[in-house]
């Protein structure tokens, strides 16, 4: 009798996922992730590449727009005010009375 678990021997599993493919697929069907550098290519940086950028100020309404400018620091501190408040009002309980009440009740 062959062994069940010989099918999985020309198998990997995703690391990101844990689908099982085919062993030698640089690609996860699942999830799409890549498995090997094979897609790859090295190339030569463009001069424009190895320029030194300069770091623009942020504007707030930008944040979520580019993520790759640094957010303005003005040096104050906002202290956000506690506007937390009593519960006042409600008929539930909802505490847990360690005690068991013996009102006549067999278990």
């Amino acid at each position: 009798m062959s062994d069940p678990l010989e099918r999985f021997k020309s198998t990997s599993i995703c690391p990101n996922c844990h689908a099982i493919s085919p062993s030698g697929t640089p690609r996860c069907a699942e999830c799409g992730a890549f498995h090997s550098t094979s897609h790859l290519v090295e190339r030569v940086p463009t001069p424009e590449d190895l320029r030194p950028h300069e770091i623009k100020p942020a504007d707030p309404s930008q944040y979520s727009l580019n993520p790759n400018i640094s957010i303005a620091d003005d040096g104050e501190n906002d202290e956000i005010d506690d506007i937390t408040t009593k519960w006042e009002g409600g008929s539930s309980d909802f505490s847990i009375n360690d005690e068991l009440e013996q009102d006549g009740e067999s278990e």
